[in-house]
């Protein structure tokens, strides 16, 4: 029975408090990661107690929440912050608690961009968007699996939220492009991968780099015929970039009508486009766009493009298209086994695919192509907040993506399936999560949100635009900090 008084809000603000005063925080400065902020043992348990007994007061059934609390003062709270929060979720019936948080993130981080043009380091104002997305690590795989059981429930598409289709282009070039202003001082972009691209375009040479994405290399070295090789490594972020957004936008619009614009905002701001900007990954941001693009052209039953698209997305970088690849033949070979509809384009798809994706797996599974086969759960938390800087760290990104998960087309659920599913046997936890189109499932929890999802969406605006000025180091009286 819930009484009149609504504390759901209040048990959840506890229980978030603990979580983060339990495991702390991990954020990225400068590109310096400072990592166990805010830990605080006592203070966790004390919000665990107040958590649980404001569920109980909300909702009756949950009074065996307090001694389960209470036992974080007998064992440590690492095992019983996540449950509570998680538990807390549960109660939450609307999103209107979420406006007022988001509007005072949003202020605070405008204002934080606006001082960091003037060279002015105000970074207590981004403290709100560092909570929310990096506050919430230890949750993220366990919702993530939690999501594959709420995309189960298939319900009615949702309006997209309306924006101009140029205006997420503004944005991504915003983001990839701030590392080249004056606001650095080095004026070129900190990616880790650039230097690799470079010197192999400088003395090219086969091997493991060559063969696992021959076609990128051998399409990056003709035009290093054209362009110096140098400003070619170090800029072919912003050509990519907005190949990525092209896919988004596309592979949106062939889902839904009108979620192409918002599919491309979300790619444009998402954990994976962050990724690539700190640590490169060029050859699996060209495969995984033009894979895209060959789903979009699959679902608009073109079969010759979509092939082809998905052929030279698998010349770019075998490891991303096969993870990929093996959830859009696992969706259509589920739909004919079990529904027994399935457009003969999708079949012919995997009659003409399927080969390549065998020869494959058996080339990773002789070793020939080597995958780092192993226990990921070990090292789930580091390679989220502080593998390449911490930016596939993004609760908050994740959760309105898996919020999405019920009204996203089966094929996107499959791909999201299939490469969580991937986690338990491999150790690449970050590679598999930024290859997923989150962007969709993202692009629709934010249209079912409606106008909380327009503050969320500035929200993630800015933390894309306070991660893309923090790429690189600060800079003071002429030494970087």
């Amino acid at each position: 029975m819930m009484r009149i008084n609504n504390y759901s809000w209040v048990s959840i603000y506890f229980s978030s408090l603990a979580l983060i005063a339990t495991f702390g925080v991990n954020f990225t400065l400068g590109r310096i990661t400072y990592t166990g902020y805010f830990i605080n043992c006592n203070l966790a348990r004390m919000f665990l107690v107040f958590s649980a007994i404001f569920m109980a007061l909300n909702y009756g059934y949950y009074l065996f929440l307090i001694p389960i609390s209470l036992l974080s003062y007998v064992i440590p709270p690492e095992f019983i912050s996540p449950l509570i929060f998680l538990i807390s979720l549960t109660t939450l019936k609307n999103a209107r608690g979420l406006k007022t948080i988001f509007l005072i993130a949003d202020s605070l981080g405008i204002t934080y961009l606006i001082f960091y043009i003037f060279h002015i380091y105000v970074n207590y104002l981004v403290l709100p968007l560092i909570l929310i997305q990096d506050g919430f690590t230890p949750i993220i795989i366990p919702l993530m699996f939690l999501g594959i059981i709420y995309g189960l429930g298939r319900k009615i598409k949702y309006d997209a939220l309306r924006i101009p289709w140029y205006f997420p282009f503004i944005i991504v070039l915003l983001i990839v492009m701030l590392p080249l202003t004056p606001l650095n001082i080095f004026h070129y972009p900190e990616t880790v991968d650039w230097r690799f691209y470079y010197q192999w375009l400088i003395k090219p040479e086969l091997g493991w780099f060559f063969y696992s994405r021959p076609l990128y290399l051998s399409l990056l070295f003709a035009l290093s015929k054209l362009v110096n090789a140098l400003t070619l490594s170090q800029l072919e972020m912003i050509p990519l970039s907005i190949l990525y957004l092209f896919s988004a936008y596309n592979l949106g619009n062939s889902l839904q009508k009108g979620l192409g614009p918002l599919s491309a905002l979300m790619a444009a701001v998402s954990p994976s486009l962050l990724t690539f900007l700190y640590s490169g990954l060029d050859s699996n941001l060209f495969s995984i766009s033009l894979f895209f693009l060959s789903l979009s052209y699959l679902i608009n039953g073109k079969l010759k493009t979509s092939i082809a698209l998905s052929y030279v997305a698998l010349l770019s970088h075998v490891y991303a298209w096969a993870q990929l690849e093996g959830g859009v033949i696992l969706y259509i070979i589920a739909e004919r086994v079990i529904f027994h509809d399935v457009k003969k384009t999708y079949l012919d798809y995997v009659k003409y695919t399927s080969p390549m994706f065998v020869i494959g797996i058996a080339l990773i599974l002789t070793g020939i192509l080597p995958v780092p086969f192993g226990d990921s759960f070990n090292n789930i938390y580091s390679q989220l907040s502080i593998l390449s800087w911490g930016t596939a760290n993004a609760f908050l990104y994740y959760a309105i993506s898996i919020y999405g998960l019920d009204g996203t087309h089966k094929l996107i659920y499959s791909l999201y399936v299939t490469s969580i599913l991937a986690i338990i046997p491999l150790s690449v936890v970050q590679n598999l999560i930024i290859d997923i189109p989150f962007f969709i499932p993202a692009a629709i929890g934010i249209s079912k949100l409606k106008n909380v999802g327009r503050s969320i969406l500035l929200f993630f605006i800015i933390w894309g635009l306070y991660m893309s000025l923090n790429s690189f180091p600060y800079i003071y009286k002429g030494v970087s900090i």
